[in-house]
C-alpha cells in the first residue's frame, strides 16, 4: 500500500490508515510497519508498536519497515546494551580474579609466616592505594612495631607473587599497635 506523501517545514508527512482504525497525518518517520492482519490491517507508528505490543507477541502479521530510522535507533540500542553487558561481566571477572589472587595471597601469606614466624599472624592483604604493589596487615605479641624483624615474609612474597610487599602492623582505633590478644 503506497503511502501519500508530502512536505511541511522541512519534516515529511504522510496520510495513512493505522492499525486503530484511524486515518491520520503522521510524520513519515515514525511509521515503523505494517499489520498485516485481517481484523486491523494497516500502518504502524512507533506509539501503537509500543500499545499493541507486536515486537514482543512475535506478532506474525507484523512486517518492518526497513528504512524508518526506528529501526537502526533499535539495532544500536541493542548494540550499546550488549557493550554494557560485556564490560560488567569482564569487569565482574576482573573483580573475581583479583579476590581470588589476594585469597591466594593471605593463604601463602598464613603459610609462611607460620613456618618462618610463628608469633605472627598475618589479617588481611590488601591493593596499595598510594603506591604499587600490597599491604600485609599483621599483628605480633608486642605492643610495638616490629615491621623489621619479619622482613622476610615481604621477599618471599614479593618472590613468589613478583610485586612489592609492605608490612604494616595493625592498630587499635586508640593509635596504639595491636597484640594477638586484641584481635581475637
Amino acid at each position: 500500500m503506497a503511502l501519500k506523501k508530502y512536505t511541511y517545514n522541512g519534516v515529511e508527512y504522510c496520510d495513512a490508515k493505522l492499525i486503530d482504525g484511524s486515518f491520520s497525518t503522521v510524520k513519515t518517520a515514525s511509521i515503523v510497519g505494517y499489520c498485516q492482519s485481517t481484523l486491523h490491517r494497516g500502518y504502524i507508528t512507533k506509539k501503537l508498536l509500543k500499545q499493541h505490543k507486536c515486537l514482543e507477541r512475535k506478532c506474525s502479521s507484523f512486517r518492518k519497515i526497513p528504512h524508518s530510522t526506528f529501526w537502526q535507533s533499535q539495532e544500536l540500542e541493542q548494540k550499546r546494551k550488549e557493550e554494557v553487558k560485556a564490560k560488567k561481566l569482564l569487569r565482574e571477572e576482573k573483580e573475581e580474579a583479583f579476590q581470588n589472587r589476594l585469597n591466594e595471597m593471605k593463604i601463602y601469606a598464613s603459610k609462611i609466616s607460620h613456618k618462618l614466624f610463628p608469633e605472627l599472624t598475618v589479617t588481611n592483604i590488601r591493593k596499595n592505594r598510594e603506591e604499587y604493589g600490597y599491604i600485609i596487615n599483621y599483628v605480633t605479641d608486642t605492643k610495638n612495631n616490629d615491621y623489621y624483624l619479619y622482613l622476610q615474609l615481604a621477599r618471599e612474597m614479593s618472590a613468589k607473587f613478583l610485586c612489592r610487599f609492605i608490612l604494616r602492623k595493625a592498630k587499635l582505633p586508640s593509635g596504639h599497635y595491636a597484640t594477638k590478644e586484641d584481635i581475637v
